[in-house]
């Protein structure tokens, strides 16, 4: 291995752009900070409950989002910048069709429906996760990463 790998070729932390990691605590500090505002004041306030509830949603949609930026970077690294990119701009356009539909009056009284459109965000992370270890060959580093990403999925589902 090289200088900048360790133990089974994984990529030390000292080398990880951090950026990822950014995206990530912002989006969990938007989506912690839109859900106290909804369940603060939308639930007290009927004139304002639709549209804390949609700020809410944005949230989650952020959340959803900002998890599978490391996921993407970390996943595929500089082996594969246009499949990353790919997969960024697709979440992204998925989470910003996410978000538009979360607008709608229809949203709200499609329980079932919104909870599948939610999940079907977050499951492109999991699909670029598992492209990513494929496109690596299983390697470990990839393949460690599987485990928290479905920790967090399970944490978000239970949420």
């Amino acid at each position: 291995p090289g200088a900048a790998e360790g133990e089974g070729g994984a990529v030390g932390a000292e080398c990880l752009e951090r950026w990822p990691l950014y995206v990530f605590l912002t989006s969990a500090t938007v989506c912690l900070g839109t859900s106290t505002v909804y369940h603060l004041f939308g639930t007290a306030n009927e004139k304002w409950e639709i549209a804390l509830r949609n700020v809410d949603y944005a949230g989650i949609v952020s959340l959803i989002v900002g998890s599978c930026a490391p996921v993407v970077q970390y996943g595929f690294g500089d082996a594969f910048p246009l499949t990353r990119l790919v997969y960024m701009l697709a979440i992204g356009g998925l989470g910003a069709a996410v978000l538009v539909c979360s607008l709608t009056p229809w949203f709200d009284r499609h329980n079932g429906l919104r909870i599948a459109l939610f999940v079907a965000l977050a499951l492109s992370g999991v699909v670029a996760l598992l492209h990513a270890m494929v496109a690596h060959d299983f390697s470990p580093r990839v393949v460690s990463m599987l485990h928290g990403v479905l920790a967090m999925g399970g944490t978000y589902l239970l949420g």
